[in-house]
């Protein structure tokens, strides 16, 4: 009997099963994407958990709700902040069922009513006693140690008993509705249970007649852009909380001009929550130059704040980089392609097909190919690294991914795969970790990354409803950030809609984030990549035919043979998809031809008018009185302008030519017969 290693070239061992962490782990994973503090237990009881989320450990803002039954799903929050999402968990190999997903909704709506009503609850017993407290502090005398410290004045702001600063937090009605406590150490407390999103605080006049206005998170901050500028200024407490705020300022100051201030934070969360708010509310943004700064630090630094705050207040010309036809150069900037005729750097794409189609062989195919700066499928390739991000099915991806190295034998060294499913709904975090991701294994390998892969856009925006603009335009914001930040073409694996025609599912303003969109589809037995949407490249119908090869890949775990495919080019003609009408008038022509002319023209057959018209009058086809209207090239039900139309035929005067490979073929009209 043959050596086993032999017929394997070498030992072989069936790959590592993939495993994800428990659910509570997913859960704890997906609240700390979201930017919330994640408790330290997770229980799966139905039950509302309430735990702190800031440093001081003695609030309780945040909340959970997990149920067992089924797959685990869950809802989580922070009343602080403001966030609020969903959670699933993530299986490998197994989607909910309907009824699941139906528990699961109902699920979720359980626990966001049970969060809902005790917040409000708690929210208006906060609020009565924070207007108790309010009216018994002492205004703040600006020698206090904080804002000594911060070398700012107090603006209204009054002092504790304990003599701690507090802030009030007022809502979208004027009313208070809680307070923030600052010890003379800089320690930020807001009281337990109030409520703070879409709350903030007003320095300054905000008349009707506010020409600027400027948002800031911490009250330092509004301080001293307020002392700096005199204008009106807003502090919104959080970053978190910049959207709602502004949201409130741009209904109230519909014609003023709103900048909002960010912080330069380390983790880059406040530039992309204040970027996030000013692409939805039509607002500016500005940001101290160091990495860690506010503006009051940057000001203690010796920065010039108003110098700072005038980028924001620049002509508008300058801000939108407007560029006359003039000033524009004579040569011709070619977009940088990163596959020719498919892919432009920075740019994104959408490669969709239905199940079973072979789009994410066919994507394998290409990242590998860009990986090793291979030509791909006669296609030229500004070849470098490759990141794939396999959400939904990391095992599957990773054979995939042996089966190329063992066909074609390559080595895959500059393509990288993330086996850890990443979601661009609950926040940026995850796509900051993917900028950040590149930058890491651009320094160790020594080169740009060309392209990454999104599998699947439904996966990396799991929770989101894919019909709503609500949901999606700030996800393929993220998208669109990643490929600006990277340079990477992004190509997002999607799925087709129902209405096939209509390309693929999901919320329509999909197609006017990308600049590409491929089908990958199977008929007439041949499997075909078509370029059915392209921007900035003239290659719109541009189309690959491809094949699936089936590659062993060893034993699996009971003595079965594990196989696998890999996407290879196909050189057979596809076969073009007719509608009965369109076949049956080719077929009258391809008969009238066999039984009139015979005749060959440029090595295509060709049959008169006359004669096409006396076939069909002698065998009955159509009465006499009708012909004319058939045979009329603008009779635009008529057989002759259909089959123009389709581009089966071609006029060649005083008659037709037949151009169709497959009618040729089918019907046997070729010259030696």
């Amino acid at each position: 009997m043959a050596s086993l290693e032999n017929i394997l070239n070498g030992p072989w061992s069936p790959p590592e099963p993939e495993t994800l962490p428990p659910p509570e782990e997913q859960f704890r994973r997906a609240i700390a994407a979201s930017g919330i503090t994640p408790p330290k237990e997770i229980v799966f009881d139905a039950q509302l958990h309430r735990y702190p989320t800031s440093e001081s450990g003695r609030d309780k803002a945040g909340w959970y709700v997990g149920f067992p039954d089924g797959i685990h799903a869950g809802a989580f929050g922070c009343w602080r902040s403001g966030v609020q999402s969903t959670f699933t968990e993530t299986i490998i190999g197994r989607e909910l069922a309907p009824a699941e997903s139906m528990a699961r909704a109902a699920h979720i709506k359980e626990a966001q009513e049970k969060a809902c009503a005790i917040r409000e609850q708690r929210a208006e017993i906060t609020a009565d006693t924070t207007a108790s407290i309010w009216s018994t502090c002492q205004l703040a005398s600006n020698e206090h140690p904080y804002l000594k410290t911060k070398d700012v004045k107090s603006h209204g702001a009054k002092v504790s008993g304990d003599g701690r600063l507090v802030l009030p937090l007022y809502n979208t009605d004027g009313e208070l509705s809680t307070l923030q406590y600052i010890d003379a150490y800089g320690t930020k407390l807001f009281h337990s249970n109030g409520l703070t999103k879409g709350c903030f605080h007003l320095l300054g006049d905000f008349s009707d007649a506010a020409e600027r206005i400027y948002i800031a998170e911490g009250f330092a901050t509004a301080a001293t852009i307020y002392e700096e500028t005199g204008r009106p200024t807003v502090v919104a407490y959080s970053s978190h909380n910049l959207s709602d705020v502004t949201g409130t300022m741009r209904k109230r100051y519909p014609v003023a001009s709103i900048i909002i201030v960010a912080d330069n934070d380390k983790s880059g969360r406040g530039k992309d929550l204040a970027n996030q708010a000013a692409a939805k509310h039509g607002v500016r943004v500005v940001m101290p130059p160091t990495v860690g700064d506010d503006a009051n630090d940057y000001r203690a630094a010796g920065g010039d704040v108003r110098t700072l705050l005038s980028d924001g207040e620049g002509l508008t010309s300058e801000r939108l980089q407007v560029v006359f036809g003039d000033e524009m150069p004579d040569a011709y900037e070619a977009p940088d392609e990163i596959v020719q005729d498919l892919l432009v750097a920075r740019s994104l794409a959408v490669l969709y097909g239905s199940s079973n189609s072979g789009k994410t062989f066919w994507a394998l195919s290409l990242a590998a190919a860009v990986s090793e700066s291979e030509v791909f499928f006669g296609k030229e390739v500004d070849g470098g690294l490759v990141i794939y991000l396999a959400s939904e099915a990391p095992g599957t991806i990773r054979q995939r991914m042996q089966a190329i190295r063992r066909h074609a034998g390559k080595g895959l060294s500059n393509l990288a795969m993330v086996p850890i499913p990443l979601n661009f709904y609950n926040g940026a975090n995850d796509a900051n970790s993917v900028i950040e991701l590149c930058r890491e294994i651009e320094e160790v390998k020594g080169q740009p990354v060309k392209l990454i892969v999104c599998d699947t856009l439904a996966r990396m925006a799991s929770g989101a409803n894919e019909n709503s603009g609500e949901d999606m335009g700030p996800i393929m914001d993220r998208f669109d950030a990643v490929a600006n930040a990277t340079g990477a073409a992004l190509l997002m694996i999607h799925h087709s809609g129902k209405n096939k025609a209509a390309g693929s599912r999901g919320w329509s303003g999909i197609q006017a984030h990308i600049s590409t969109e491929i089908e990958v589809s199977d008929e007439s037995g041949v499997r075909v990549a078509e370029v059915k949407k392209q921007r900035e490249l003239p290659s719109k119908g541009v189309s690959i035919n491809f094949d699936l090869e089936v590659v062993e890949m060893g034993i699996g775990k009971f003595g079965n043979n594990v196989t696998t495919c890999i996407a290879v080019p196909d050189e057979r003609e596809r076969t073009p998809k007719r509608d009965a009408k369109l076949s049956g008038y080719l077929k009258l022509i391809a008969d009238a031809w066999a039984s009139k002319s015979g005749e060959f023209v440029d090595d295509l057959p060709y049959i008169t008018r006359s004669a096409l018209r006396d076939y069909l009058v002698d065998n009955e086809v159509y009465a006499e009185r009708t012909i004319n209207n058939v045979m009329g090239p603008s009779a635009k039900r008529g057989l002759i302008f259909a089959c123009l139309e389709s581009g089966d035929i071609r006029e060649r005067v005083p008659g037709l030519l037949i151009v169709a490979p497959d009618i040729i073929k089918t019907i046997g009209l070729m010259r030696d017969k």
